[in-house]
C-alpha cells in the first residue's frame, strides 16, 4: 500500500521534536530537538571527545566544576569559530572561482564575436574565411588544423595569450610537420605584462576586428 502524507502532516512531522537518550561523561541524558536522532547522538559524541581531550591536560582533575565547564565551553566555542572561518574561506574561494569563470566566459564570447565580425567583414570584401573555435590547446584538434591547411593553406590564430607556447605555436608545429601552409599569429606579443581594462589590452595587442581583417588581406 502506498502511503500518502498530506502537507499538514508533513509540517507536523517536521515541527515535532525528536527525543533520544545519550551518554555524556558516563551519565545518561535525554536530548530533544528538531534534528534527527543520529544528529543528536553525534552531538553527544562530540562532547565526549572534547571531555576526553580536556581530561588529558595536566591539572584538569584539580579544577573546580565551574572551571571545567568554562574550559569545555571555551573549547567548543573555539571549534565553532574555526569551523566558521573555514566555511567563510571556502565560500570566498568559491565566489572567486565563480567570478573567474564568469570573466573567462565573457572573454571567450568577446573573442568569438570579434572573429565572427571579422569573417563577415572579409566576406563583404570578397575574402572567404573559416572560423574555428579551438576550445583546447592540449589536446589540439589537429584534424581541424590539418584540414584548414590542406583546404585553405593560410591560417590566422587569434588568442588573448602570449603568441609563444600558445595556440599560435601549436598550429605552427602542425604546419611545420606538414611542410606547408602559412600561419600568422595574433595575440599578446612576447613582452612584459601590462595593466589596463580588458578591451584596452586587446586593442594594445592587435586583437581587434580591424587588425584581423588587415592581416587576412595581407595574406591574399
Amino acid at each position: 500500500m502506498r502511503q500518502v502524507i498530506t502537507e499538514r502532516e508533513e509540517v507536523h512531522r517536521m515541527s515535532s521534536k525528536n527525543k533520544t537518550e545519550v551518554l555524556i561523561d558516563g551519565k545518561i541524558y535525554t536530548l530533544s530537538g528538531y534534528e534527527s536522532e543520529e544528529y543528536l547522538q553525534r552531538v553527544a559524541t562530540y562532547i565526549n571527545n572534547k571531555l576526553a581531550e580536556l581530561k588529558k591536560l595536566d591539572g584538569y582533575a584539580r579544577l573546580s566544576q565551574e572551571l571545567k565547564s568554562i574550559l569545555l565551553e571555551l573549547n567548543v566555542a573555539d571549534d565553532y569559530f574555526k569551523a566558521k572561518n573555514q566555511v567563510e574561506m571556502v565560500e570566498e574561494e568559491l565566489a572567486q572561482k565563480d567570478q573567474e569563470l564568469y570573466d573567462l566566459k565573457h572573454e571567450l564570447i568577446s573573442t568569438q564575436i570579434k572573429l565572427e565580425d571579422a569573417a563577415k567583414e572579409l566576406e563583404a570584401k570578397g575574402i572567404t574565411a573559416r572560423v574555428l573555435d579551438m576550445h583546447t590547446i592540449k589536446p589540439l584538434d589537429t584534424e581541424a588544423v590539418t584540414a584548414c591547411i590542406n583546404e585553405i593553406g593560410k591560417v590566422i590564430t587569434v588568442e588573448d595569450h602570449n603568441i609563444l607556447n600558445g595556440l599560435g605555436s601549436a598550429v605552427c608545429e602542425v604546419a611545420a610537420e606538414m611542410g606547408k601552409g602559412v600561419v600568422k599569429r595574433i595575440g599578446v606579443q612576447d613582452q612584459y605584462g601590462q595593466s589596463a581594462p580588458y578591451e584596452r589590452l586587446l586593442a594594445m595587442n592587435g586583437i581587434t576586428v580591424e587588425n584581423i581583417v588587415k592581416t587576412a588581406e595581407e595574406l591574399q
